[in-house]
Formats: C-alpha cells, sequence, structure tokens
C-alpha cells in the first residue's frame, strides 16, 4: 500500500508491503527497511538497506497475483540467494508486495519501478565507463557499499587491494 505517512524530505514513493518491509525511494537512491512487529519477524533486525541508483546493476519487477510480487536490485557485491520458491522472500535486496486490492497494487509498483528504472538509466548514462580517476572512484564506490552493508569489512578489505593492485 501506498502509505499515508509523511514522507521523509525528498521522499518521492513510500511504499509498505503486507509483511512490514517499508520501501521509500529518492531522487538519488532506494531504501528498504522494515517497520512494526510483523517487520521484524520477517526480515529480522537488519536495519536499513540504502542503494544508489548509480550502484545498480539491474532491476527486476513481478505483479503481484497468486504469489507476491517483487521489486529487486542487483549490483556488484549484492546477494541475490537465488534457489527455490522461497528463497527471493529471504533477499535482503528485494521488495515483496501482495495486497487485498490487487489490481491498485499492481498499479501503484508499476509506478515506482518505471520510475526506479529511469533513475537507473540516467544514473548510468551521466558516469562515464572509464575516468581518469577510476582507481579513486571504485574505492568510493566500495565505501559507500561498505557503509550501506552490501559488503563485509572482508568483502572491502580484498576488493579494495584488488583495486589497489591495477
Amino acid at each position: 500500500m501506498f502509505d499515508k505517512k509523511v514522507p521523509e524530505a525528498g521522499e518521492v514513493f513510500h511504499v509498505k508491503s503486507y509483511s512490514g518491509s517499508v520501501l521509500k525511494v529518492f531522487n538519488d537512491r532506494v531504501v528498504i527497511t522494515q517497520e512494526g512487529l510483523r517487520g521484524v519477524i520477517t526480515r529480522g533486525l537488519s536495519g536499513e538497506k540504502t542503494v544508489y541508483y548509480s550502484d545498480i546493476s539491474s532491476v527486476q519487477f513481478r505483479k503481484c497475483g497468486l504469489n507476491p510480487g517483487f521489486l529487486e536490485f542487483t549490483f556488484p557485491g549484492s546477494n541475490d540467494r537465488p534457489g527455490g520458491a522461497n528463497a527471493g522472500s529471504e533477499n535482503e535486496n528485494r521488495f515483496e508486495f501482495s495486497a487485498m486490492h490487487i489490481g491498485k497494487m499492481n498499479k501503484q509498483m508499476e509506478q515506482v519501478n518505471q520510475f526506479v528504472q529511469e533513475k537507473v538509466r540516467q544514473a548510468h548514462a551521466k558516469s562515464p565507463t572509464t575516468t581518469g580517476s577510476g582507481g579513486a572512484d571504485e574505492l568510493m564506490k566500495l565505501k559507500s557499499l561498505l557503509d550501506s552493508g552490501a559488503l563485509s569489512k572482508e568483502e572491502f578489505e580484498l576488493e579494495k587491494q584488488k583495486v589497489l593492485a591495477k
């Protein structure tokens, strides 16, 4: 459902799912978090997951029907946890949704998907594939992934060494 609460500054969409997960969509990033007891039960105390559009390599969208719909983000270093019918529900980079009014929720989530897809396209169009300060840019992205929780400290150190060795 599109939540009726007052959005954070710059928030374009605020969607709360049946499971207590919350998707906050901004002009530069998406945030997946949880609210309430149901959110803690289904997602645990994982905190917020922030992903910037420039870091997203793909977005997968499925409308809800008999099964929950989802909006899933893939980026370097993400753990997609493939396999099995319910494996996706454990994916911290996936926002699942369903509703009693499926048609309305699907239309709203299609709007969110189109907005996010366009922002990802814009972010990738702005950032050149090679730059003169590539190593510094790569290190900044790695640090951002570490800060967002997408990379563990060990993964960060390993990737940092690869960048520095170039």
